[in-house]
């Protein structure tokens, strides 16, 4: 990927350390103060981890302000009939309010790269 996309690919589980690795990747991004697009994929249906999920909230929370500035979007890909019923017609506000930037969800890989590669043309 570009420098300027973070990938970063999640199983069905998601634990506190997976969300600290991603965490650790968009810290250096916005260290760097310079745009950037994340793409999540997301493979099979996932568990909620709800110690996980109280944790990343946290942090998107209090770097919103920053994620706003410098994130143009966040591409989400998942495999997962469930996750694109449930969640397809709200994802792109449901990630606009916890990242501060515009979002989408995708059924594949290389339609969220796309979505993404435009969203970064266009800024």
């Amino acid at each position: 990927m570009s420098d300027k996309l973070i990938k970063y690919e999640v199983g069905t589980s998601v634990t506190v350390d997976h969300m600290r690795e991603l965490v650790k990747i968009l810290e250096e991004k916005l260290k760097q103060q310079q745009t950037f697009g994340i793409i999540i994929i997301r493979n099979g249906d996932h568990q909620k981890n709800p110690e996980a999920t109280k944790w990343f909230n946290g942090w998107l929370k209090k770097n919103k302000p920053l994620l706003k500035q410098y994130c143009v979007g966040v591409a989400m890909a998942t495999n997962s009939d469930r996750l694109l019923k449930l969640y397809k017609p709200l994802a792109g506000m449901i990630i606009s309010k916890m990242f501060g930037c515009s979002g989408e969800r995708f059924t594949n890989e290389s339609d969220a790269i796309t979505w993404m590669l435009g969203k970064m043309r266009n800024r």
